[in-house]
C-alpha cells in the first residue's frame, strides 16, 4: 500500500507533568490535502503538532508517518519525512534569504561538505515556488512579516519533505498576506502532492483553504471532516462558548462563520 506522506495518529496522550493536554487522539492526514487544527486557546492544537513531528516525545505506536513510529526514526531520516513551520520565525543572525532557504538542505548534506549543484536547484526551486525569489540576496533582516514566512515555507519547502507541518503561520499577518501565505499552502497540497497540516485560529481562513479539519476541545477531538460538517453553529458554540451564524458563502460555497456575542 502507498503511505507516501501518510500521517497517522492513534490514541495519542500527552502530559505536562501531572496536566493532561492530549487524550485518546486518532487522526488521519492524507497527501494532497490541506487539514486544519482549530480549538480555542489551551485545546492542545500545538501539542499535538508538536507530538507528529516528534518535538516532544510520543509515546512508542501513537505516531506514524509514511507507515512508520516516528520512533524508530533517527533525527536525520525524520527532517526528510516532516518539514516544521513554527508559530516564532525570529531569526537573530543576519543571513541572505538564500543562505535561511539553504538550511533546509542540512540533512543531506555532509558535516563539513558544500552544498551540491543539485541543493542549490533545489532552493531555488523552493524560492520559486514560495515565490521569494526575488529576494535571494536580501538580509532576512531587511524583509517584511509576510515575506519571512514565505521564506521559512521556502526552507521546509527545500528539504523536499511529503509532510508540512504549520503553527498558525498567519497569526500576526494582515489580511492580504493571510490570504497569499494560504493560497501558497493550498497550492503546495493540491498541485505538489503535499500533505500539510495547519494549526489556525480564523475559521473563515480554516473553512476557506482547508479541506478537512479536525476541532479540538480540552485535549480531545470534538469532531473531524470537511468544512461543512465541522464547522456548524451548534459546534461553534459548543467549542468556543459563543453564539455565532453561519452562511454559506456565495462564491466558494464554504461556511462564513460571524460571531455574534460570547455565551
Amino acid at each position: 500500500m502507498e503511505t507516501q506522506g501518510l500521517v497517522e495518529v492513534k490514541n495519542l496522550n500527552y502530559a505536562y507533568g501531572e496536566r493532561k493536554v492530549l487524550e485518546d487522539i486518532c487522526a488521519t492526514f492524507r497527501p494532497g490535502m490541506v487539514c486544519g487544527l482549530l480549538g480555542p486557546n489551551g485545546s492542545g492544537k500545538t501539542t499535538l503538532l508538536k507530538n507528529m513531528a516528534a518535538l516532544l516525545e510520543a509515546d512508542k505506536n501513537t505516531v506514524y508517518v509514511n507507515g512508520m513510529d516516528i520512533k524508530t526514526l533517527a533525527v536525520s531520516q525524520l527532517a526528510k519525512e516532516i518539514s516544521v513551520v513554527p508559530q516564532n520565525s525570529y531569526i537573530e543572525f543576519d543571513f541572505s534569504v538564500f543562505d535561511i532557504v539553504m538550511m533546509g538542505r542540512t540533512p543531506y548534506i555532509r558535516r563539513f561538505a558544500q552544498e551540491s549543484s543539485t541543493d542549490v536547484e533545489i532552493v531555488q526551486w523552493a524560492m520559486k515556488t514560495a515565490r521569494i525569489e526575488h529576494l535571494a540576496e536580501r538580509s532576512i533582516k531587511s524583509i517584511s512579516g509576510g515575506e519571512l514566512q514565505r521564506v521559512i515555507i521556502a526552507r521546509a519547502l527545500a528539504q523536499k519533505s511529503n509532510i508540512i507541518l504549520l503553527d498558525e503561520p498567519v497569526s500576526q499577518l494582515d489580511i492580504s498576506h493571510q490570504l497569499s501565505i494560504m493560497e501558497t499552502v493550498r497550492d503546495l497540497a493540491h498541485e505538489h502532492g503535499l500533505t500539510i497540516v495547519v494549526v489556525l485560529h480564523d475559521l473563515n481562513l480554516a473553512a476557506e483553504f482547508c479541506d478537512t479539519l479536525y476541532l479540538l476541545k480540552d485535549g480531545e477531538i470534538v469532531c473531524g471532516g470537511v468544512p461543512k460538517e465541522v464547522l456548524t453553529y451548534e459546534r461553534i458554540e459548543q467549542v468556543y462558548q459563543i453564539v455565532c451564524l453561519v452562511y454559506e458563502n456565495p462564491v466558494s460555497q464554504k461556511p462564513h462563520i460571524i460571531p455574534v456575542h460570547s455565551r
